[in-house]
């Protein structure tokens, strides 16, 4: 018997019953599918690092570095986890024998540079890292070596003036302006600007135009700092002065089965990417921050802000008015060839 023949036998409750167990079933087949395929290839779970792995750690340590490195208070001696991770990735990356002329392993070693040069500097000894680094040079060899940019800064400098009349640029160079700001001015944030930007974003494309994002603004000192503490994406004096926060999330009960699985964060990041570029456009210092916490962190800031059940936490937004001179990470970009195949 067809399924035609079916759908007209038997009852809609019946026929919907079977459908949302069919759901499940196959729901669970692909979690356990996407299981299989995060357990595999992702750096944290691999006994042995591929080349992609292992670019990828040095990336994630390097721009931890990176962004102590332009601060603009910096401690001298900071980052010391960030640093032993980071020269135990290069470490195996050298035992690998992977190329040597690569722009991440590359940037890596400038950073150490940038670190070691900071601190000679300021006469603050730091001879472990500076043998770690010998010992990459050397391996590197001297015609290696040379080609490096010795010069190279960990972070770049902009004034305001600059930003602001990057909006009315060519795309390419609005782009290139866009910067994620960690620092910002003691001036308040209008919310009718935070308003605006949200009000473009919302013209973002979402799966049949369902629009199941939502933003939650928060201003209030304690509730930001409540939030922002448990989430973790900035720490110290950058945390305390956040006066502007945004939570975007999406909600499940927009999407309608299985196959949609992955929807949420796909129609939450197109709309968070929209926003950041909306809030540039008005003139808004923004910093989009991590969203890798537990199921109880989860839970936690969403009984904070009071985000119901059904939503997911999709993006973690920092927000405020530029200084007059700003300093950010360099953050070193691939070339085309590296992210395009043509088939």
């Amino acid at each position: 018997m067809n399924r035609e023949k079916l759908e007209i036998l038997l009852p809609v409750l019946i026929i919907n019953f079977i459908k949302r167990s069919i759901y499940k079933f196959r729901l669970l087949n692909y979690f356990m599918y996407d299981y299989r395929q995060y357990s595999k290839h992702s750096f944290g779970f691999t006994r042995k690092p591929t080349y992609e792995n292992l670019r990828a750690k040095i990336t994630l340590h390097y721009h931890s570095i990176e962004k102590g490195l332009s601060n603009i208070n910096v401690r001298l001696g900071f980052g010391e986890k960030a640093l032993k991770n980071l020269v135990h990735v290069l470490e195996e990356y050298k035992n690998c024998e992977f190329p040597k002329d690569d722009k991440r392993y590359l940037s890596a070693i400038n950073i150490l540079i940038s670190y070691v040069d900071l601190h000679e500097k300021n006469n603050y000894d730091v001879p472990w890292i500076k043998g770690k680094l010998t010992e990459q040079l050397n391996y590197l060899g001297e015609n290696q070596t040379k080609k490096m940019t010795k010069n190279h800064m960990p972070y770049r400098e902009f004034t305001k003036k600059e930003i602001i009349e990057s909006v009315n640029k060519p795309f390419d160079e609005f782009l290139k302006h866009r910067v994620s700001v960690r620092d910002y001015s003691t001036e308040e944030v209008d919310v009718n600007q935070i308003n605006d930007a949200i009000e473009m974003a919302i013209r973002t494309p979402s799966v049949c135009n369902r629009q199941p994002w939502k933003v939650y603004v928060l201003k209030n000192y304690d509730t930001i700092q409540k939030a922002s503490g448990v989430q973790k994406g900035l720490n110290g004096e950058r945390r305390t002065n956040v006066r502007n926060l945004l939570i975007v999330t999406t909600d499940i009960s927009y999407f309608a089965n299985d196959k949609e699985r992955n929807e949420p964060f796909i129609d939450g990041g197109l709309f968070s990417m929209t926003l950041l570029y909306a809030l540039h456009y008005k003139g808004l210092a923004a910093c989009s921050l991590n969203n890798s916490m537990s199921n109880k962190d989860f839970k936690e800031v969403k009984r904070i802000v009071n985000i119901r059940s059904s939503e997911r936490l999709i993006m973690f937004i920092s927000v405020g008015k530029y200084s007059d001179k700003l300093i950010v990470p360099t953050s070193t970009r691939d070339s085309l060839d590296d992210f395009v195949e043509y088939r």
